[in-house]
């Protein structure tokens, strides 16, 4: 069943509040569908992608499997789009113009994904398949990152999750003080050398950061850090790329500032339930995602 219907109210309401002009700027809406049963799909990503191969724009799609995206210039794009469990795709190119919106509809195949063997290391954690990637992206020449793993962070216990940054190259830490917290010793917006959209300091931009490979905002007003999202939780591994074009596809963004990845430890099960520190991380990690998604 095609859901043409919801994109007519959908874009003027989208471009009025962003543009604040119905006919001024460029719009690429659409929906994404299981082949199979010709269901929608939630939580795919969907990534704008102009000729030269940049991502221009992304989003994911919603509970009904719609989605918007909004170059800032005309010109001819594609879709790209992946959801674990399905086949990934990339439409056609087509051309955008200023004030005509493009309806773009994708059907996505199920794929069989095999699944790595979970190893029970010492200390009661696991190896899950999150670290699996991580590993693999360590040993991948063609990728220009930095990692620290589970040793070389507890070669740090007293740092805090952004101060384990300190010593990797083209890492800045900006100290956030508040009135509760004076010093700013512990909570730090992460900055990387390079230019970028979003910038306090000159020659540098504010990192992106993935928690898990959930997006975390970084606010410049210190609001929220990465130090507010993982205080107290285990970290697993760290990946840094100190530009955005140097890290997995999956993870590079906006493409204006460079990449850290925060990966957190799985614990084993145990009899003692989930505990109070893993409740709170579960709480913080649900609040970050919805800042996240009130941000776009």
């Amino acid at each position: 069943m095609r859901r043409s219907a919801w994109y007519g109210p959908l874009l003027i309401v989208t471009v009025l509040a962003n543009l604040g002009d119905p006919v001024a700027g460029q719009v690429v809406v659409g929906d994404v569908s299981d082949a199979g049963n010709g269901g929608a799909i939630e939580g795919v990503r969907l990534e704008l992608i102009d000729v030269d191969g940049r991502v221009v724009a992304s989003t994911d799609s919603d509970p009904l499997g719609r989605f918007v995206l909004m170059p800032e210039r005309a010109g001819r794009y594609s879709v790209f789009a992946e959801r674990l469990g399905y086949t990934s795709v990339r439409s056609g190119v087509f051309g955008v113009m200023e004030g005509s919106p493009v309806v773009v509809e994708l059907q996505l195949d199920v794929e069989a994904i095999p699944l790595s063997p979970v190893v029970v290391l010492a200390g009661g954690q696991i190896r899950s398949a999150a670290m699996a990637g991580f590993e693999q992206r360590r040993n991948d020449p063609t990728l220009g990152g930095h990692f620290l793993d589970a040793a070389d962070i507890r070669a740090r216990p007293m740092a805090t999750p952004t101060q384990l940054l300190r010593q990797l190259p083209s890492v800045h830490l900006y100290q956030v003080m508040t009135q509760d917290n004076p010093t700013g010793m512990d909570r730090s917006l992460i900055y990387l050398s390079g230019s970028g959209a979003i910038s306090l300091i000159s020659g540098m931009c504010l990192a992106q950061v993935y928690i898990n490979g959930v997006p975390a905002r970084q606010t410049q007003d210190g609001d929220f850090t990465i130090d507010d999202y993982l205080d107290g939780v285990p970290i697993a591994g760290i990946e840094l790329y100190p530009r955005a074009s140097a890290a997995p596809f999956q993870y590079r963004g906006t493409g204006e500032c460079g990449v850290v990845l925060f990966w957190i430890e799985e614990p084993a099960p145990s009899s003692d339930g989930w505990g109070l520190k893993r409740i709170a991380a579960g709480v913080g990690m649900i609040v970050g995602m919805l800042i996240v998604g009130f941000s776009r």
